[in-house]
């Protein structure tokens, strides 16, 4: 119901998003929004699990290398 409320409506509390394996979908926006930027199109959706898993292990100082070997040995999916 609050998707139809009108206050959700008027605040613009309701954001778009793609799904890659369901398709897309509505969520609520970030509840702290100043005026001044009122557009929420850049929020972007929840990430699938283990998208970003090369890149955060690569934060933490592993090369792509050890990360595949991490991987074919069954450290992660």
């Amino acid at each position: 119901d609050m998707f139809e409320h009108p206050q959700v409506a008027a605040e613009q509390m309701i954001a778009s998003h793609v799904h890659p394996n369901l398709g897309e979908y509505r969520a609520f926006a970030g509840p702290l929004v100043h005026n001044a930027h009122k557009d929420i199109s850049n929020e972007r959706r929840a990430p699938l699990l283990g998208e970003h898993t090369e890149e955060v292990l690569m934060d933490f100082g592993l090369t792509v290398e050890e990360i595949h070997a991490a991987q074919d040995k069954g450290a992660f999916g």
